[in-house]
Parts: C-alpha cells; sequence; structure tokens
C-alpha cells in the first residue's frame, strides 16, 4: 500500500465518520411550531401538543420524546409547578443514552426545575451543572443564561447569597451578550435583592436603577412598578427618605396582590421614619388584612406599642398576644428552614463525594479507552507503514537488480570497449607499482593513502560513474570497502586484495557478499558483487 493509498484510505475512513455523526434527524413541524411558542404563549403551545399527542403512539422515538420534552417545558412556562420529577428524568435519561445531543442541555435543565420545585434543591444544582457541562452542544445561549439564573434561585433560598449574586452576575454577562433586555432587567432585579440581603444598598440601588431604565425603554410597565418597592425600600434604608416617599406612593398606582404585604410595610416604615404615626399606623392596620407572615410580624410589634403609649391596654394586649403568636410561628418556620437547609448542605456534600468517586472512576475508564484506542490505532498505523515500506523497498531493491542485470550485459557485449579501458588503467603508474607489489618475492611494501588517492583517479578518469554507482548501491559504504571494489574493478584476484588491505582472504569474501546483500537486500556469492562492479561503465 503506498503513502497516497493510504492518506485516500485515512479520508475515506474520516468522511465515513463525519457523516454518520452528522446525520440530524429531522423533526415534524408541528413539534417545531410547538416549541417556538413555548417562551411567549406556553398555554396554546400546550394546546397544540395536546392535539398532538393524540397520535404518540404512531410517532418515531426522537419525535415522541421530543413531544414529551417540550410538553414540560411549555408546562413550566405556563408556570405549572411540578409536583414530580419522573418525567422530567425519564426524559433525560434518554437523551443522556443517545438521543439528540442539541436536546441534552434543555432535558438536564428541566430534570433541575423539577427538582427545585420538589424542594431537592442538591439534586437540582447537579442537573443544572450537568446541564452548563454539555450546553456546548446546544444551539442557543440563552439556555446557558436560564441555567444560571435558576441556580441563583435556589442558593437565593439556601441564603447563600453571594454564590446567589455569583450566578445572576453570569446569567447577567451572557444576557447582555445576547442583547436580550428582557433577561437583563431581571437579572438586575435579582442581583439588587441579593445585595440587599447583604445589606449593599448603595450596589442594590444600582442594580434597580439600571433595571428600570430597560423598563422605561421597553414600556414594561409591570416591571417598572414591580421594581418601585425595592427602590422605596433601599432608598429608606440608605436615609434618603423623599426618594423613598416618592418612590413608595409610585408603587400604588399599580395593583399587585403579590407584593401589597411589602408595599404597606415598607409605607409604614417610611412614615414612621418621618414622624408621620397617622400615616404609619394607617398603613400597618392594612397588613392585618393583607400581609404576609413577616409583615404582620412588623405591624403586630409596631401596632402594640403604638397602643402602649395612647394606653389603650386592651389593644395592647390583644397586638402583643399576636405578636407573640407569629414569633413563635416565624420561630417554627426558620427551625424547619434551618433542618432543611442543613439537610439539603449533608445532601449536597454526600452527592458531590459519590459524584466525585464516580466522575474518577469515568476518568479513570476514558483514559483507559483512550490509552487503548491509542495503542490500536498507533499499531495499526505502524503496521501499515511497515507493510508500505517493505512492498516499497522490494521494489526498490527489485528494480536495481533489474538494473545492474541490464549493465551486466551490456558490459558482455561492449567486450572490446571494456578491454581497452582495462588496459589503458594497466599502463597507469599506480597499476603498475600495485602489480611490482604483488609480483616481489617478500611483499613487504604496503600501498600509502596517496597511491590509493592515485587509484581512485585513474578508475574515475576511465570510469566516472563509479563513484555515484557505488553510493547508489549502498549509501553508507565504508572506505574500506571502497578500496576492495576499487582493486575489484582493475582486475585484483581476491586473495591479493586481502594483501593489498592487511585482511584474510576469508574476510575480503565475506566484505564481497556482505556488499551484495546491503545492495539488493538479497543473499548472494562474493562473485556476484564483484559481477556488479565490473557492470559499472
Amino acid at each position: 500500500m503506498t503513502k497516497k493509498e493510504l492518506v485516500l484510505l485515512a479520508i475515506l475512513v474520516l468522511t465515513v465518520i463525519m457523516t454518520n455523526s452528522c446525520g440530524e434527524h429531522r423533526y415534524p413541524t408541528s413539534l417545531i411550531t410547538a416549541d417556538s411558542l413555548c417562551e411567549d404563549n406556553p398555554n396554546s403551545a400546550l394546546s397544540l401538543l395536546s392535539e398532538i399527542g393524540k397520535d404518540s403512539t404512531k410517532m418515531p422515538e426522537a419525535d415522541l420524546m421530543y413531544w414529551r420534552l417540550l410538553r414540560i417545558k411549555a408546562a413550566d412556562k405556563a408556570y405549572i409547578p411540578f409536583t414530580s420529577d419522573s418525567a422530567a428524568i425519564a426524559v433525560m435519561h434518554y437523551y443522556e443514552d443517545g438521543g439528540d445531543r442539541a436536546l441534552l442541555p434543555t432535558a438536564y435543565y428541566y430534570a433541575g426545575r423539577a427538582s427545585a420545585d420538589i424542594g431537592d434543591a442538591p439534586q437540582a444544582l447537579d442537573y443544572y451543572q450537568k446541564a452548563l457541562d454539555v450546553i456546548k452542544y446546544n444551539r442557543y445561549k440563552r439556555l446557558e443564561g436560564l441555567i444560571y439564573s435558576q441556580m441563583g434561585y435556589i442558593y437565593h433560598r439556601q441564603h447563600l447569597h453571594g454564590y446567589a449574586r455569583e450566578s445572576w452576575l453570569k446569567a447577567l454577562h451572557i444576557a447582555k451578550e445576547d442583547k436580550d433586555e428582557n433577561s437583563i432587567e431581571y437579572c438586575l432585579r435579582d442581583m439588587g435583592e441579593s445585595y440587599i440581603n447583604s445589606e449593599k444598598y448603595d450596589s442594590a440601588y444600582t442594580c434597580y436603577q439600571q433595571a428600570l431604565c430597560i423598563a422605561k425603554r421597553q414600556l414594561d410597565t409591570f416591571f417598572e412598578y414591580d421594581l418601585y418597592p425595592q427602590m422605596a425600600y433601599v432608598n429608606m434604608e440608605m436615609g434618603n427618605l423623599d426618594s423613598a416617599l416618592y418612590y413608595i406612593r409610585k408603587s400604588f398606582l399599580f395593583k399587585n396582590p403579590i407584593q401589597e404585604s411589602t408595599k404597606n410595610c415598607t409605607a409604614a416604615r417610611i412614615f414612621e421614619k418621618i414622624g408621620k404615626t397617622d400615616s404609619a399606623y394607617h398603613y400597618y392596620n392594612k397588613i392585618n388584612y393583607c400581609g404576609d407572615l413577616y409583615g404582620k410580624e412588623n405591624a403586630y410589634r409596631w401596632l402594640s406599642m403604638y397602643y402602649s403609649e395612647k394606653n389603650m391596654s386592651d389593644s395592647t394586649r390583644k397586638y402583643t398576644t399576636l405578636y407573640g403568636i407569629i414569633l413563635d410561628s416565624i420561630s417554627h418556620i426558620y427551625a424547619i428552614e434551618t433542618t432543611a437547609r442543613m439537610n439539603a448542605l449533608y445532601n449536597y456534600q454526600i452527592k458531590e463525594k459519590e459524584n466525585s468517586i464516580l466522575l474518577q472512576e469515568n476518568l479513570n475508564k476514558k483514559n483507559l479507552i483512550i490509552v487503548f484506542i491509542s495503542i490500536i490505532v498507533l499499531i495499526t498505523f505502524a503496521l501499515a507503514y511497515i507493510v508500505s515500506y517493505t512492498i516499497q523497498r522490494n521494489k526498490l531493491y527489485k528494480h536495481k537488480i533489474e538494473k545492474y542485470n541490464l549493465l551486466l550485459e551490456e558490459f558482455y557485449n561492449q567486450k572490446p570497449l571494456n578491454q581497452k579501458k582495462q588496459e589503458s588503467i594497466n599502463n597507469t603508474d599506480i597499476v603498475k607499482k600495485i602489480r611490482r607489489i604483488l609480483n616481489k618475492d617478500k611483499r613487504e611494501e604496503k600501498l600509502k593513502d596517496d597511491d590509493w588517492a592515485m587509484l581512485h583517479d585513474a578508475i574515475i578518469e576511465r570510469y566516472p560513474n563509479f563513484d555515484s554507482a557505488l553510493h547508489d548501491l549502498y549509501a553508507n559504504i565504508k572506505t574500506q570497502d571502497i578500496r576492495v571494489s576499487m582493486l575489484i574493478k582493475i582486475g585484483i584476484k581476491p586473495v591479493d586484495i586481502a594483501y593489498l588491505t592487511s585482511h584474510t582472504e576469508e574476510a575480503i569474501s565475506s566484505t564481497r557478499r556482505r556488499l551484495y546483500e546491503r545492495a539488493f537486500h538479497k543473499k548472494g556469492k562474493p562473485s556476484d558483487w564483484d559481477k556488479t562492479i565490473l557492470s559499472i561503465g
């Protein structure tokens, strides 16, 4: 297999892998329409999904699971609280085990929403973190912002205000990147509340001011008036009572039953601080009828002192008693919340430890798989390279043998010419010197380096390709081997070559045999190397 063939094979394999991995399931238009309705019109999405669900038994599995995910999403967007996490978990497991990877972050998110609604804060945080880990597969950046926002609410309910603010800050950064002003204003509002809980009123006020500017620009009246009670509260805490009074009065221009207790309690405290007792009394008294538990705590405490100053013992006793009952209720709730937070923290730590162990085990398995696959790939490529190299090398040596066989044939066909060259070289001073040394009875004289150089020049003059041919035959040929080959070229017998090079005849035979094997990568006789040298023209 040639290198070109290997490259083509690699490209083919990669193409097949990419084709298989990039295949994307096409969902029915009705489901895509329902998905688009979830954000702005979740009730319509639920109606459409209910209609689509009449044929759910005929749906392919991918469509059926997408339909189930959309029902969960639409219900959540319609503010229908989760009473169980089983449906969301089942959908999540489907996408974990090979469903559409683009929908896996969404599945994790709604598993987190379900866990949060049923009170399992640690599990909800775990699912949210898993969603963040795979968010890169999702097509919508907005989901990442939602995840951080929901994590903020969980931390906030656990009174971990620093973590809550950090999560909301990340959500705000994403909303700004996405230029989503609606999300920006909500993130700013949530951060403002976290600053209030940390008694950083200046920072809270800055957040509310920025959120208010966006709400006015978007003509979001509901959100604008939703901010006024908080702005009144932070101004009151900062001592800006005129501004506090301005914002609390504006807040009463828009009716929002959810905020009535907060507005009345803040208004009462502001009037109390500016010395308008009758107005403070008016708002504290209203809390009797529309206040929540914490609003009534403040109201009953203040009213008991108010009636005490007016020497109205019956009313004083009434509100003192009510204040005591409220305090007991709040203490009981606080104890339950504290226990729940401690249990949640304990469970979270256990799950974190378990997750850490599982993560390490999975990492070890993953590393082993990677190492195993890497070894297989390396072995495969090594074998492919060896096979390719061997084939190429055999081709090269085959070509070499054919080339020098042709040269040898040509050498014998041009016998008269070669005889003239041989006669010419025999008449050189250096060859005469060699013959004289070999014909002496006492062979004491040896060839010096200058003599070898002269022999080389004499051969090159008559056989110009001699050097290049030797290195073509054997690239790493040594000086000793070249000298043996030069002596062969001028017709010196092996026994005489042994004498001239100070070696035994057996060593010279071994050298010739070795040179042939190195040149052609096949076994041969010493005489085969002699024929090769003679063929060099």
